[in-house]
């Protein structure tokens, strides 16, 4: 819904804001009960909680895990956006495709990643996947289970496919880039740079 507006604003148009706050708010809530259906009953500690998240002593709730994931993700799809549309304005036809192209193929990218980790974890719970997986260890070198690796790559080539057929010949400044991205090499700031750049903040 974020990368909506931010496509509104460079096709010349607007966002509605009230939209998109509805719909982070029903996701919120969606998140809110399926954890308490499925979690409400479980001793969240067996399962490794709190982990990274942060919590103040006592039992960790149901509720606790809910604020713990709504702050995470919201964290990390502002950075993202952040990042994608890193001065969103209005711009040319062509400019808006790439610009466009670039949020939808960072999302795909990252959406395809994660879905990847999670199934990787849920196979080692039910000990289909050995011990030894590092399910969460970067793509190359990789996880040590060939399927993850293979989703993950095949993910990582698709976002350079769609970045390349969108936007070579675009001048990537003028749409704000570099932004929050290094560039390396100095100079303009190309295709490969972007990529690269997704293909590190959108890793972890």
């Amino acid at each position: 819904m974020l990368r909506r507006c931010e496509d509104a604003i460079v096709r010349g148009s607007t966002c509605n804001t009230a939209n998109r706050d509805a719909a982070i708010a029903r996701a919120a809530d969606q998140l809110a009960q399926q954890l308490s259906m499925h979690c409400r009953s479980v001793t969240l500690e067996d399962l490794g909680f709190p982990g990274l998240c942060s919590h103040h002593g006592g039992s960790f709730s149901v509720q606790d895990l809910t604020t713990c994931i709504e702050d995470a993700a919201e964290s990390r799809v502002d950075m993202a956006i952040a990042i994608e549309y890193p001065n969103p304005h209005e711009v040319s036809h062509d400019d808006a495709t790439c610009q466009k192209t670039i949020g939808a193929a960072a999302r795909n990218f990252y959406t395809t990643k994660l879905k990847a980790r999670s199934h990787c974890l849920d196979q080692q719970l039910k000990g289909n996947i050995g011990s030894d997986v590092n399910c969460r260890a970067e793509v190359p070198p990789g996880t040590g289970d060939p399927g993850t690796d293979q989703q993950i790559a095949a993910a990582a080539a698709a976002l350079s496919d769609e970045l390349h057929g969108a936007c070579d010949g675009i001048t990537l400044e003028d749409l704000g880039f570099p932004g929050m991205c290094s560039d390396p090499d100095g100079g303009s700031f190309s295709v490969d740079n972007l990529d690269a750049c997704i293909l590190s903040t959108h890793e972890s």
